[in-house]
């Protein structure tokens, strides 16, 4: 079953037609094969912080998808320019944060002018 979070974002990405994107937290996936499977032209960096998790995703770009980048990379110190990404989501992350003003706060340079950033937030 489609979580109403990836339902949303998905259709807001139809409408914006990124060039690129930045997923930050992809964990165990359930935004992102729904995005690579939806995008199939849209290279996509997943940065993640647990080592499992990010060689877990390294496998998938291994495979044969050449159009996700995998990124071990802690939110608050994350290796991007400014101005890297037309699109940034954090689904259900920001409640891990151990500070969690400071990652939201950082993640608007990485964008371009346009840029678009969404953010969601588990209600338990």
């Amino acid at each position: 079953t489609e979580l109403p979070r990836v339902r949303t974002m998905l259709g807001i990405l139809r409408s914006l037609q990124p060039e690129n994107l930045l997923d930050i937290g992809s964990g165990r996936g359930t935004f992102l094969w729904r995005l690579l499977a939806d995008f199939p032209g849209l290279p996509v960096t997943a940065a993640e912080i647990a080592d499992r998790r990010s060689s877990d995703l390294a496998a998938v770009r291994k495979g044969g998808v050449q159009r996700l980048t995998v990124v071990g990379a802690d939110v608050h110190r994350l290796p991007f320019a400014p101005r890297s990404f037309d699109v940034v989501t954090m689904l259900e992350v920001v409640e891990h944060f151990s500070r969690s003003a400071t990652g939201v706060e950082r993640r608007t340079p990485l964008g371009t002018p346009d840029c678009c950033g969404k953010c969601s937030i588990d209600p338990r």
